[in-house]
């Protein structure tokens, strides 16, 4: 950002995507075959399990692209062990999402939002707070729970922010919400990238740099936890 070439590009390119939208709202504001209605926007319950939704989805992506990466440069593994520090974590997970939909229908929306959002927070915590000196097990063990937790919360928040909002509007809002899964996922892993690479200390090493910008984007991840226990209180708060 020091390079006023690109601050200059960069603010362009935000200018262009601002009007693109305000156009788009536009549109889809006068047009009888809109992609779907903004209306749905006016909903509470849609915004306050649409919100934590996104954020879900672009730190799973994000944390999924930084993690393989911190292995390879800052623990020194291969490629494959870099591959391979996901794949217990994802097949738990994989194997637990009959049970995160049991949950939301035994216990109902706020046992599985709330549960999955505690493992998601506390594992970003330690993320955090052993952001430079992660080991391959450690990475392991921590993303083994976040898996869980991030998708426990992820999946039934959508299900339940659907589930109470107005039969009118639930197919715009399922199609909203997947439009921001797909956006969130691709801003998660450019923040990731963006955050990982921002340190550049002198006398620091790059794996030791790495790790710095790491840290940062596992505190950011920390924040995502913290805002999602506020999204998902005015939530529940709703009526049916």
């Amino acid at each position: 950002m020091g390079d006023p070439h690109g601050l200059i590009n960069c603010l362009w390119y935000f200018a262009v995507t601002i009007i693109t939208f305000g156009l788009f709202g536009w549109r889809s504001k006068y047009s009888h075959k809109a992609l779907f209605k903004l209306s749905v926007f006016k909903h509470p319950s849609f915004i306050y399990s649409f919100l934590p939704y996104i954020l879900l989805q672009a730190s799973n992506i994000g944390i999924n692209f930084l993690l393989p990466n911190y292995v390879q440069v800052v623990d020194g593994a291969s490629a494959f062990i870099g591959g391979l520090v996901l794949l217990p974590g994802s097949i738990l997970n994989g194997l637990g999402q009959p049970i995160y939909g049991w949950m939301l229908d035994r216990y109902g929306g706020k046992l599985p939002s709330y549960l999955g959002n505690a493992l998601f927070f506390i594992t970003a915590l330690g993320f955090t707070v052993l952001g430079r000196h992660l080991t391959i097990i450690a990475i392991i063990l921590l993303y083994l729970v976040f898996a869980m937790g991030r998708s426990m919360a992820f999946g039934n928040s959508m299900t339940y922010g659907l589930k109470i909002l107005s039969a009118d509007v639930r197919n715009d809002a399922n199609a909203v919400y997947s439009t921001g899964q797909q956006v969130a996922g691709s801003i998660g892993t450019t923040v990731m990238a963006v955050l990982m690479s921002s340190i550049t200390v002198p006398h620091l090493t790059n794996a030791q740099n790495v790790a710095v910008g790491s840290q940062i984007a596992f505190g950011l991840i920390l924040l995502v936890g913290t805002v999602n226990f506020w999204f998902f209180t005015k939530l529940f708060k709703l009526k049916a």
